[in-house]
């Protein structure tokens, strides 16, 4: 599939999110932990499904999270947890 096909089957993202995490270190730089983008017209079907994801993936990490909160509007563009 050409990038103009998949233009025309799939909306274009309008946001970018950045998952970033800083060490507690004094001398350790942030880490980037994931990227996705998206249209910005999330339902609350798939903020589950992100929630999910994310938390699956910090277990394999072995990261326990302590904590998670998003805004909540429908588009739920912000999403914090603490780990």
């Amino acid at each position: 599939m050409d990038i103009i096909e998949y233009f025309k089957l799939y909306p274009a993202a309008t946001v970018q999110f950045v998952v970033m995490s800083q060490p507690l270190s004094d001398s350790a730089p942030p880490v980037r932990i994931g990227t996705l983008v998206s249209n910005n017209k999330m339902t609350s079907r798939e903020n589950k499904r992100r929630h999910t994801f994310i938390n699956k993936r910090l277990k394999e990490a072995g990261l326990e999270k302590v904590i998670t909160g998003s805004d909540e509007d429908e588009g739920c563009r912000e999403m914090k947890f603490m780990l």
